[in-house]
Parts: C-alpha cells; sequence; structure tokens
C-alpha cells in the first residue's frame, strides 16, 4: 500500500507541475476548459489550487484508511480526480495549439490578403502605364508618319537635313517608347502568371 500511496504522491506533483505551468489566473481556467466537470470533487470553486488541495487531501486519506470498502471507495475518487486534471491539462494544450494554429491562420490569411491587395494595386498601376504608354506610341507613330511626309514631299536641299534629323529623332522615341511598353508587358505577364 505505501508503494501505491508513493507512487499517486508522485503523479500529484507530476500533475501539480504540470498546472502551475499552465500559468492561468484563477477564473481564467475555468473558461478555458468545458471538460472539468466532474463528480468525483467536492470542491466548488474558481480556483484550480482547491480541486489539487482535494486530491492531495483523498491521497492522504487513502493512505490512512484500513477499510478495504472505504479503500475501494476513495480509490475510485482518486481515479475519478485525476482524470479529470489531467483531461484539463490536455483540453487546455490542445486549446493553446488551437488558438496558435488560428493566429498562424489569421496571420497567413492577412499576409496573402495584402499581397493580393499590393498585386492588385500593382496590377492596376501596370494596366495604367500600358494604356499611357500605347497612347504615346499611337501619337508618335502619328509624328514619325508626318515628319515622313514632309520629308518625302519636300523637294528643296536647305531643309531636309533638318527633316530627316526629325524623322530619326521621332523614330528613336517611338523605339524608346516600345521597349518601355515591352517591359509593361512583361511585368503583367509575371503577374498573371503568379495569380
Amino acid at each position: 500500500m505505501n508503494a501505491l500511496i508513493n507512487q499517486l504522491n508522485t503523479q500529484f506533483q507530476m500533475l501539480e507541475q504540470s498546472i502551475k505551468g499552465l500559468k492561468l489566473s484563477s477564473k481564467q481556467w475555468f473558461a478555458n476548459s468545458e471538460i472539468f466537470r466532474s463528480s468525483g470533487f467536492s470542491t466548488h470553486s474558481d480556483d484550480i489550487d482547491d480541486y489539487l488541495i482535494e486530491l492531495k487531501t483523498t491521497i492522504d486519506k487513502l493512505a490512512s484508511v484500513n477499510n478495504e470498502q472505504h479503500v475501494s471507495y476513495l480509490s475510485e475518487r482518486v481515479t475519478q480526480q485525476f482524470s479529470c486534471l489531467k483531461r484539463f491539462v490536455k483540453s487546455n494544450d490542445i486549446n493553446v495549439r488551437n488558438n496558435q494554429y488560428s493566429k498562424d491562420r489569421i496571420r497567413n490569411l492577412n499576409k496573402t490578403k495584402q499581397f493580393t491587395l499590393q498585386a492588385s494595386q500593382s496590377s492596376q498601376e501596370l494596366y495604367a502605364e500600358l494604356s499611357k504608354l500605347q497612347e504615346f506610341e499611337r501619337r508618335l507613330l502619328d509624328k514619325v508618319n508626318l515628319s515622313q511626309q514632309q520629308l518625302t514631299m519636300y523637294k528643296g536641299m536647305s531643309n531636309r537635313p533638318a527633316l530627316q534629323q526629325e524623322v530619326l529623332t521621332n523614330q528613336q522615341r517611338l523605339g524608346r517608347c516600345r521597349q518601355a511598353l515591352s517591359k509593361v508587358e512583361e511585368s503583367i505577364q509575371k503577374l498573371d502568371n503568379n495569380n
């Protein structure tokens, strides 16, 4: 019997350390465990320490009782009380993991929303830039065509170099505009491929 009591006292100390390690305020622990409902305790308290005291008292009574029926009753009670407190510790561990999972999930969801918002803003900015460059390209094409026509229709020699330079300048500007257009189109393509 002494070996059994020593084993129960060792289990009690381990359980007590586990519960103290939870660092719950006296009111918080009831709120965190719907599992903690047991007829194994006569204690009705908002303080977990009161339940630990009752369990320790029951173990101590078990050590001092000689009546076989009373030993059987107290043994059953100790088993129920241990079981109840162990379920509480396990449920709290599960609650902590669930809370951490929920926090991680919310954080990941917020990151995804933020990325989506940035991508959406980037997409809108890129399409606005594309539209602006396409309009600029259209106007440069008109200028190139106009300067080309002026050069073709010009029969003299005095202004020919100036007209040729104007055609060349407009063509260079059109080339730079088309390079910028290609870059914006590539950026849009990459953005679309990532989504």
